[in-house]
C-alpha cells in the first residue's frame, strides 16, 4: 500500500488558496503512484478562525471546495482530508445548524460512506476544550451524534476499506483520549486494522513532540498497525495568541520505529526519507519556531519593516536579532530614546548593537518632551463647581510619562517615517506582573518574546550569535536589566529592575505553566515545609533571595497583586504573543478582570508563618 502525507502550509480563512495547494499535491501524488493521500485536519479552512465558523457563506464555500477535491480522485487514487460538514436538517446546541469537524474520504470520484451513522463524512470524536482549543463552541462531535441516533459509540466507530485494506480514521485529539475515558483509536484497533490514519492541526508547544511520539508509537505497537500522522505547517491565531504549526508529520511502525517529515516545510512524504537532525537543543526549537512564526505572521499581514526601541538591554537586543534574521538588516530600524536618567553605557550599547547587526539606527531624546509634559500638567488647576484642585506629577508618574513618550510618541512616529510597525519587547516575567507602562512600552504590533522567561531570552541571544552570527555586544549580556526611568535605576550602580530573575522567573512560571497552578496558599504551604526550592526548581534556598520570612511574604503578595490586578488589565490590551510554552498569555491563558483575593487559608498560614 502506497500512502503519503501531504504536509503543507494551511492559510486560515483562505479556502481557494488551500484548495489550489491540495489539488497540486494530489497531482504530484498521482504522478508518484501514491494510492492514498492523507491531508491535515481542516486543511481547506484552517482551524483557528474564531466566529468565522458561524458564517454560512464561508461554510458553503468549504463544502464546494471539498466537492472539487472529490472529482480529482480515480479508481487508483484516494484522498483523506479534513473539512467541515454541515447538517442543515438539525440544530446544534448553539442554536445553529450542526457543524462537524470531519474527515472526508474520496475514491474514484465518490465519497466513501460512514455506514454506522449514515453520512459521507467521519466526525471528530473528542472535542478539546482547553488551552487555545474551543471546539465544542462550534462543532458537534460523534459522541453527541451517536447519542442522538441512539447508537453505542463502539458501533459508531468503524474502519473503512480502501484497496482491500482495513483503515481506521482519527482526527487529532482522537489520539489523545487518556483524559476522556474514551480512546477512539483503541475502539478502532480492536477491529483488525491494517493502517491507522490521524489527520491533525496540532500547534507547536515546547516538549509536545516527544510526548506525541510516545503516545502514537504505543498505538501502532498495541494494534500492530502503522500509524500515519499528518500535520500542517503555517501560522494561525485567535486574535491574541499566535500559534505556529511545525508539521513534523510522522509514521509510527509496530516495531517502534518512527520516521518524521521535515519540519516547517511543505512536502509530499511517504516516509522513505525523513529528517535526520543534528543534536537538537531546546533553544534550537525555540529559535527556529520564533523565526518561522514571526516571518509568517508578518507576511500574512503584509508587513515588511520594523522599528525597535533599543534600550541597550537584552530584551530589545534579542528582538532586534530576531527581526534582523527575519527581515534583513535593511528593514530594521533601532531607536534609542534617552532621558537624563539613561547611562552613557546603555546608549553606547544600543548604538553598538545596531552596528554589529547592520541595521538602521537613530537616537531621539525624550528629555525635552517629558519636561514639557511635566511643565504642562504638574501644578495644573482643575475645577468642579466651586471646588478646585492642583494636580501633581510624582517621580513615579513621570516614569510612566517617559515610557509612554518613548512608545506612543517617538516609536510610533519614527515607525511612520520608516514605513514600519514597531515591536513590543516584553519578556514573560514582565508580562506576568504588568511591569510595563500601558500605552507605553506595553505597545506594539507583536510581542514575540512575551512567552519566554528572562533566562530564555539571554539564552536566545547566545543562540542567535552561534546559529546565525548575529553579534550582540557582550556588555548587553552582563549589564543589569533596568528601565532607566529614574535616578534609582542607575545601571552603572547596578540598580535595575525589582526582580531576582533566577527566583521570580520560577515563581511566576508556577502561577501559569504548572498544570495544577500554584497560588500564594500552596506556595506558603511549601515554604512552611521547606520544600519550596524543590517545588519551584530553584538552585538555592529561599534565604538566598530574601533576608527574612517577612520579606519573602511581602514580595509574594506584591507580585501576586500585580499579576491578578493591573497585570490583567494590561494583558487584555497587550499585542499578540507568539506561543512557545504550554501556557501562553492571550487566548491560551484566559482570564477575567477581577478583584485581587487571598484565600482564608492563606491568611491563616501567613499568621502562623509570621507569628502574628
Amino acid at each position: 500500500m502506497q500512502i503519503a502525507c501531504g504536509q503543507f502550509q494551511v492559510y486560515p480563512g483562505e479556502i481557494e488558496k488551500n484548495k489550489t495547494k491540495i489539488l497540486g499535491l494530489m497531482a504530484d501524488a498521482k504522478a508518484n503512484n501514491i494510492q492514498i493521500l492523507l491531508l491535515p485536519e481542516l486543511c481547506l479552512t484552517g482551524y483557528l478562525l474564531g466566529d468565522l465558523w458561524e458564517e454560512l457563506d464561508f461554510l458553503e464555500e468549504a463544502e464546494e471546495a471539498g466537492e472539487s477535491i472529490r472529482q480529482h480522485t480515480n479508481a487508483d487514487f484516494a484522498v483523506v482530508f479534513g473539512n467541515i460538514a454541515l447538517d442543515s436538517q438539525n440544530i446544534g446546541e448553539n442554536g445553529r445548524i450542526r457543524l462537524f469537524n470531519s474527515a472526508w474520504v474520496a475514491w474514484n470520484q465518490n465519497w466513501v460512506s460512514n455506514d454506522p451513522i449514515g453520512t459521507y463524512h467521519f466526525p471528530k470524536v473528542l472535542m478539546p476544550n482547553y488551552r487555545e482549543f474551543d471546539d465544542s463552541r462550534y462543532f458537534y462531535d460523534l459522541r453527541k451524534l451517536a447519542l442522538a441516533q441512539k447508537i453505542d459509540i463502539q458501533d459508531a466507530l468503524k474502519p473503512i476499506t480502501l484497496f482491500s485494506k482495513s483503515i481506521g480514521i482519527s482526527i487529532c485529539e482522537d489520539g489523545w483520549g487518556e483524559d476522556y475515558g474514551l480512546q477512539p483509536i483503541d475502539i478502532l484497533g480492536r477491529q483488525n486494522l491494517d493502517y491507522i490514519l490521524n489527520l491533525s492541526c496540532s500547534p507547536f508547544t515546547l516538549g509536545k513532540e516527544s510526548k506525541r511520539n510516545r503516545v502514537f508509537a504505543k498505538f501502532a505497537n498495541k494494534w500492530n498497525a502503522p500509524l500515519f500522522y499528518c500535520n500542517c505547517t503555517g501560522v494561525q491565531n485567535n486574535g491574541k495568541t499566535v500559534f505556529g504549526f511545525d508539521g513534523a508529520s510522522a509514521i509510527y511502525l509496530p516495531n517502534g520505529d518512527v520516521a518524521t517529515a521535515k519540519k516547517y516545510q511543505e512536502v509530499l512524504w511517504d516516509g522513505k526519507t525523513h529528517q535526520k537532525l543534528s543534536p537538537h537543543t531546546e533553544m534550537d526549537s525555540i529559535g527556529m519556531h520564533l523565526i518561522f512564526c514571526t516571518q509568517n505572521f508578518m507576511a500574512s499581514a503584509g508587513l515588511k519593516r520594523v522599528t525597535i526601541g533599543a534600550s541597550g538591554g537584552i530584551d530589545s537586543a534579542v528582538a532586534a536579532a530576531l527581526f534582523t534574521q527575519v527581515l534583513g538588516p535593511e528593514n530594521v530600524l533601532l531607536v534609542n530614546m534617552p532621558s537624563k536618567f539613561n547611562s552613557h553605557t546603555t546608549i553606547s550599547l544600543a548604538e553598538k548593537l545596531a552596528k554589529s547587526l547592520g541595521t538602521w539606527y537613530t537616537s531621539v531624546s525624550i528629555e525635552d518632551s517629558a519636561s514639557l509634559t511635566k511643565k504642562q500638567i504638574h501644578g495644573l488647576t482643575i475645577n468642579r463647581k466651586s471646588e478646585c484642585k492642583i494636580l501633581e506629577l510624582t517621580d513615579f508618574h513621570l516614569e510612566n510619562v517617559q515610557a509612554r513618550d518613548r512608545s506612543s510618541r517617538v516609536l510610533s512616529a519614527v515607525g511612520c517615517g520608516f514605513a514600519s510597525v514597531f515591536s513590543c519587547n516584553a519578556n514573560k516575567a514582565e508580562t506576568t506582573v504588568g511591569y510595563s507602562t500601558l500605552y507605553g512600552d506595553h505597545g506594539g504590533f507583536l510581542a514575540p518574546l512575551a512567552d519566554l522567561w528572562k533566562d530564555k531570552v539571554y539564552a536566545l541571544g547566545r543562540w542567535f550569535q552561534q546559529k546565525y552570527g548575529l553579534s550582540i555586544p557582550e556588555g548587553i549580556f552582563t549589564i543589569v536589566p533596568s528601565a532607566e526611568l529614574s535616578a534609582k535605576q542607575d545601571v552603572d550602580k547596578d540598580e535595575g529592575d525589582p526582580f531576582h530573575y533566577e527566583y521570580h522567573d520560577k515563581l511566576f512560571q508556577s502561577w501559569i505553566e504548572k498544570w495544577n497552578r500554584a497560588t500564594p496558599t500552596s506556595l506558603l504551604e511549601h515554604y512552611q515545609t521547606g520544600s519550596l526550592p524543590e517545588y519551584l526548581g530553584l538552585p538555592h534556598s529561599i534565604e538566598h533571595y530574601f533576608p527574612s520570612t517577612k520579606a519573602f511574604v511581602e514580595d509574594l503578595e506584591r507580585w501576586w497583586r500585580c499579576f491578578k490586578g493591573m497585570g490583567v488589565v494590561k494583558r487584555v490590551q497587550a499585542p499578540p504573543v507568539i506561543a512557545i510554552t504550554k501556557r501562553s498569555f492571550g487566548f491560551d491563558y484566559r482570564e477575567s478582570i477581577l478583584p485581587v483575593v487571598f484565600s482564608q487559608k492563606y491568611i491563616r498560614l501567613k499568621k502562623e508563618i509570621l507569628g502574628k
